[in-house]
């Protein structure tokens, strides 16, 4: 077999189709995903233990640190309002305390309705392109904040921005599923996750400096600036993950040949594969009669309820209930954010340890 087995072996889908039916197994190409494609030139590889923990360590490398900080990056947008309102957003659009409550739930409602449109495009499309194009979006979308100059454009940015977010989570789960063995995957989901405390700190900190440093001073809001620079971060990371994360493992840029055989074998092993373009409608089935699904719905609910309201209005309740400055206010988050990064990490080594076998 060539060592450039991709490009020189014989067509992937073909190889796979005929190995099945030689079983006694036979399948729709359609239905094959995209690792399903590829076992056939992966069929005769054998996984070497040491090698593989050396391969599952230069993924670690490559790919967590980017989709950390495209957690970190996405709840630091998320909290934007929550600073802002302190910064004057609310005095400079003449927003009353209502449409100021209509900022958070605009910003879910366009999340709710496009979550089934972000997940069908994430499955059909090449899934790291799709996802970078909407962190880019985003980004732009919150640098429109900053034209805003009444309350209805405010309300219609931040529910642009909830439509694009709804590309995040499942991709980032996509992401982890296709990379990773499913006994690997608490851990690193942990890590992605813990990791948005960072965005966390560094939105407080930004909105603490242009406070303390620009407000009453210039013309041109801080506010308005503090929307800009979130927003060209967001891009710049958004193109960044364009070019660094592949669609798929055998795409890897980073990744040698003997990598992606092994990367193609550890999908076959985790059973579960990567790149499925279509919905089945067996599996879906079996998803809604799962009881684990609802268990998991019911902790969203009772997170996301608490914190939809500490987004918008932790600050500004510190603020003016609590007695705190406005620059303390702000700093206040930062404590919260630290154990985001903590917590998570712990609870998956925690689990790894101690927990995993019981």
């Amino acid at each position: 077999m060539s060592k450039d087995w991709l490009k020189d072996g014989p067509d992937p889908v073909l190889s796979t189709v005929v190995s099945l039916k030689e079983k006694g197994i036979h399948v729709n190409e359609k239905d094959l995903d995209d690792a399903a494609k590829y076992t056939g030139l992966a069929e005769d590889y054998t996984l070497d233990p040491d090698y593989e923990k050396k391969l599952v360590k230069k993924i670690d490398w490559y790919i967590l640190p980017m989709v950390a900080a495209l957690m970190s990056c996405q709840l630091m947008d998320k909290t934007t309002n929550s600073y802002a309102a302190l910064m004057g957003l609310r005095t400079d659009l003449n927003m009353s305390s209502e449409e100021y409550s209509w900022v958070g739930s605009s910003f879910y409602l366009g999340y709710l309705v496009f979550e089934y449109p972000a997940g069908l495009a994430l499955q059909k499309l090449p899934l790291s392109k799709t996802l970078s194009a909407a962190v880019v979006i985003w980004g732009v979308v919150l640098m429109c904040h900053a034209a805003c100059q009444s309350a209805p454009t405010f309300l219609l940015c931040r529910t642009l921005l909830g439509v694009f977010e709804g590309f995040m989570n499942p991709a980032y789960i996509l992401l982890t599923s296709q990379w990773y063995k499913k006994e690997e995957q608490f851990m690193r989901t942990c890590f992605w996750y813990g990791s948005q405390g960072l965005g966390t700190l560094l939105g407080a900190a930004i909105a603490y400096g242009l406070k303390v440093h620009r407000d009453g001073e210039h013309s041109f809001a801080s506010w308005r600036l503090f929307y800009i620079i979130t927003g060209v971060i967001t891009i710049f990371l958004g193109v960044v993950s364009m070019l660094h994360i592949p669609d798929l493992p055998v795409k890897a840029w980073f990744l040698n040949e003997e990598d992606k055989r092994c990367c193609v074998e550890r999908a076959r092993h985790n059973q579960q594969g990567f790149g499925n373009h279509r919905l089945k409608l067996p599996q879906l089935k079996e998803a809604a009669l799962d009881p684990t699904t609802y268990l998991i719905f019911i902790y969203a609910m009772s997170y996301a309820i608490p914190n939809g309201g500490l987004n918008n209005f932790g600050t500004i309740l510190l603020n003016s209930d609590f007695g705190f400055s406005t620059t303390d206010s702000m700093l206040m988050n930062m404590p919260g954010g630290a154990i985001d990064v903590v917590i998570p990490p712990v609870v998956a080594i925690i689990n790894h340890k101690f927990l995993k076998d019981k």
